[in-house]
């Protein structure tokens, strides 16, 4: 397995571990389109900004998402816009697309 810093398009094949700051509740909806469109395409019926909040909701609350659970295509687009927080991308095989939240306190304690 490889660990490599910073973003990586093909989610599918990646898992991203995040640290997430306050700085990513700010997000725009207008930012969140430009990711979208970005990401998937302008004529996306199945990803939305409300779909988007909602998905990095869950990642708040539950501390990761998977991309089998339905996520595809939504982690590529929170990984483009939480690049900055992007502390670990993990490459793996197809199935192991996901987005991992950092425990603030465990990444304090290995840095020191």
């Amino acid at each position: 397995m490889k660990i490599r810093n910073g973003f990586v398009s093909n989610s599918s094949s990646s898992s991203f571990v995040v640290l997430l700051t306050d700085k990513v509740l700010d997000i725009t909806d207008e930012q969140w389109q430009g990711y979208i469109a970005y990401e998937i395409g302008e004529d996306n019926d199945d990803i939305d900004v409300p779909r988007v909040r909602e998905s990095l909701g869950k990642l708040i609350a539950e501390g990761e998402l998977w991309e089998e659970d339905g996520n595809y295509g939504v982690i590529s687009i929170l990984a483009r816009a939480l690049d900055y927080c992007i502390i670990a991308t993990l490459d793996g095989g197809p199935e192991d697309g996901r987005i991992v939240a950092a425990d603030r306190e465990i990444v304090k304690k290995v840095l020191e």
